[in-house]
């Protein structure tokens, strides 16, 4: 299996403002809020570096034991997930480091446009991820992914991953004793292939 990297501009990406602000719990924002939101969305984008790392595998399912070219896992929704596919393809994705830089600079300085970059950021990191499953899959639409850390599946598994997409080399992304990515603005998923 080859390991291939995937990038794209920032500016070509749609980031709902809808998405940012659900990430705030936020229903009915005002027009500064909605300004705020929309500025934060435009420096997001113009400071990410959209970089991800993928490959596909086979992948086979028994009961609750998920088996890819490259690791078992123990997961009863991961298996429902990926039940009637023959393979699998797994990445990691991330916006970059400068992103982290900038939400701690402005939760010191500017705390309530910190939070709303930090919600714009996790857009940005979703409309990528989204870009990335409609090029493997070939649609232009999103599809459905699944994560370490979702359900039953364990962030353990992370480790796993990224060792096996080679992400600190390839595209920066390291792993915490606590199974956190850095860059946080990360993504490790799983998209079935029917």
């Amino acid at each position: 299996m080859s390991h291939t990297l995937y990038t794209v501009s920032p500016g070509l990406l749609d980031v709902s403002i809808r998405e940012a602000l659900r990430y705030l719990n936020i229903k009915s924002p005002d027009e500064a809020l909605l300004s705020l939101t929309m500025d934060c969305i435009d420096e997001a984008k113009s400071i990410a570096s959209l970089k991800a790392v993928y490959i596909k595998s086979g992948v086979t399912v028994e009961n609750d034991i998920v088996r890819l070219d490259f690791m078992e896992m123990k997961s009863a929704k991961l298996a429902a997930f990926l039940n009637g596919c023959n393979e699998a393809y797994v990445f990691a994705a991330t916006i970059g480091m400068r992103a982290d830089m900038l939400v701690n600079k402005y939760l010191k300085t500017e705390a309530s446009r910190g939070v709303i970059f930090n919600a714009a950021c996790v857009a940005l990191e979703e409309a990528f991820c989204d870009r990335l499953n409609g090029y493997l899959l070939g649609v232009d639409s999103s599809t459905r992914r699944f994560s370490p850390g979702y359900g039953d599946l364990s962030l353990e598994y992370q480790r796993e991953i990224l060792a096996y997409l080679d992400a600190e080399r390839k595209i920066g992304v390291s792993l915490t004793d606590g199974c956190l990515m850095v860059p946080t603005k990360t993504v490790t998923a799983i998209v079935g292939i029917k």
